[in-house]
């Protein structure tokens, strides 16, 4: 929703680079740029680390500068492959599928090279015009923006969704409308110490009928006692996420669509059980 919302506001949210980003978010132009040690797996030592050399001896110019010139003791190939999923090394040209089928080989060498050299400088200066020959992969914009959200907990260069926008904007309902609000015609109510006492409501009421749009990121498969199949998927749009519960009837009607990265509509029942209930969808 926080995306959202710097989108509406015409704030730009660019993602992390590795000539660019600093630890966390900084301002940059007409936004705000995406910070490296906000990367699942990156450390902020190694960040800070990062950000030194870069200050002293200019941009990165590749993958295997980068290496190079990054004390290799702060690198391991977690922190490196969390990395590039998150788009850090898009700068150098190449895509991220490529990236991690290459980078393995590039790091062995480059880690070799810093071991044999022993502050030579002559083979150092012939190791600058090393040149790396990268074997391409292609890649899928969903696999791309489901391992990017899978470090950075969020989707950054585009959305499963953005070429369906229109079409999800005509659906009365969407996440949003499963969070709380404060009810302003609840009694005024205060605690021992005499501080009021807030009271939410939900905008859906249990047993409504709502039909929205997302796409399937997880899905589990249960069996009942009675032998049975029923599961729960998670469902997400534009504004969030939400789990779905479906039943065998469901399940053997929609099994084709009922996968995970699938584009659905989808008709679900609100039940909300209680008054502390929370709001939860059933498939009809």
């Amino acid at each position: 929703k926080y995306l959202r919302l710097l989108k509406e506001m015409r704030i730009e949210l660019f993602p992390p680079d590795i000539n660019h980003s600093e630890g966390l978010f900084i301002p940059e132009k007409h936004g705000i740029r995406y910070g490296l040690a906000c990367i699942k797996n990156v450390g902020r030592n190694v960040v800070d680390a990062i950000v030194k050399e870069r200050e002293a001896n200019g941009p990165f110019s590749d993958f295997g500068e980068f290496v190079r010139r990054v004390n290799s003791d702060a690198l391991n190939r977690r922190m490196i492959e969390s990395l590039i999923k998150g788009g850090v090394f898009d700068c150098f040209g190449h895509n991220r599928a490529t990236l991690m089928a290459n980078y393995d080989k590039i790091l062995s060498i480059e880690t070799s090279n810093k071991e044999l050299i022993g502050g030579g400088q002559i083979f150092f200066d012939f190791m600058l015009d090393n040149k790396y020959e990268y074997v391409p992969v292609a890649e899928s914009k969903l696999e791309r923006l489901k391992l990017e959200k899978e470090v950075l907990g969020r989707y950054v260069t585009g959305h499963p969704l953005e070429d369906h926008e229109e079409e999800f904007a005509k659906f009365s309902f969407n996440t949003t409308l499963l969070a709380p609000i404060e009810d302003e015609e609840a009694e005024p109510e205060y605690d021992d110490d005499g501080n009021p006492v807030m009271h939410y409501k939900y905008q859906v009421k249990d047993g409504d009928q709502v039909l929205f749009g997302g796409i399937i990121s997880d899905i589990t498969i249960k069996v009942n006692k009675n032998n049975k199949k029923w599961g729960y998927a998670i469902v997400e749009d534009f504004y969030g996420s939400t789990e779905v519960t479906f039943f065998s009837n469901v399940l053997q009607r929609y099994k084709d669509l009922l996968q995970e990265d699938k584009l659905v509509k989808i008709r679900a029942k609100i039940s909300i059980s209680g008054d502390r209930g929370v709001p939860k969808l059933e498939i009809q």
